[in-house]
């Protein structure tokens, strides 16, 4: 297959291909479309779970089971504070406004704890 692409494409293909990651242009394009599949499949995952919360969430709705907008806003509110003092704590600590970030699958006791145990030092 023989295809053209845009300048500003060749550009960023030769620039990966200078990083000494890639051997030629193939590389990079095989490698690019690769990681498009892996993002689509993780899209459509995406999309099936948040249909599956919307229909939840109607059916609770139709139950009854909803929660008041206001008490939400403030529920979100409140986490906002929370993160925003945490920001300031970091500062106080760092000099920065640096976090600690965790991968989804840690707990909230981990990272609650390590964060203590932080301060505690």
């Amino acid at each position: 297959m023989n295809i053209q692409i845009k300048p500003e494409l060749e550009q960023i293909i030769q620039a990966q291909i200078a990083t000494g990651r890639y051997a030629n242009p193939e590389d990079v394009i095989s490698n690019a479309l690769k990681i498009l599949l892996e993002w689509e499949k993780g899209y459509q995952q995406w999309v099936e779970e948040t249909r599956k919360k919307v229909n939840i969430a109607i059916e609770q709705l139709d139950r009854g089971e909803g929660i008041d907008g206001e008490v939400v806003i403030e529920q979100l509110r409140d986490k906002l504070r929370k993160a925003r003092d945490i920001e300031v704590e970091n500062k106080k600590i760092w000099g920065h406004n640096k976090s600690f970030i965790y991968p989804r699958s840690c707990s909230k006791s981990l990272q609650v704890r390590d964060y203590q145990n932080h301060l505690e030092q």
